[in-house]
């Protein structure tokens, strides 16, 4: 366990609802900013730092949500008026 305020893949990823292999996507994609604590040659370590995780949330954040539109039903027929 880390003793810095900063994210792991897993725990961002139940944080974001996702799987950790998308977390890891999005940083090797450059999407996500993170720093590797593993020596060069092991598995990779990342830790995401709280102000990279307020960035992306902030960019992908929907600024409003329109209403919904209306639509009319429209009137009914009567067949029989036609005969």
């Amino acid at each position: 366990m880390t003793t810095d305020c900063s994210y792991t893949p897993p725990q961002l990823a139940r944080r974001w609802r996702c799987s950790p292999d998308r977390i890891r996507a999005m940083i090797a994609a450059g999407e996500l900013d993170a720093f590797n604590l593993a020596p060069r040659g092991q598995r990779p370590q990342y830790r995401i730092p709280p102000e990279a995780v307020r960035s992306f949330e902030r960019a992908r954040a929907v600024a409003f949500t329109p209403e919904p539109v209306r639509r009319r039903i429209a009137p009914r027929i009567n067949v029989e008026s036609f005969v």
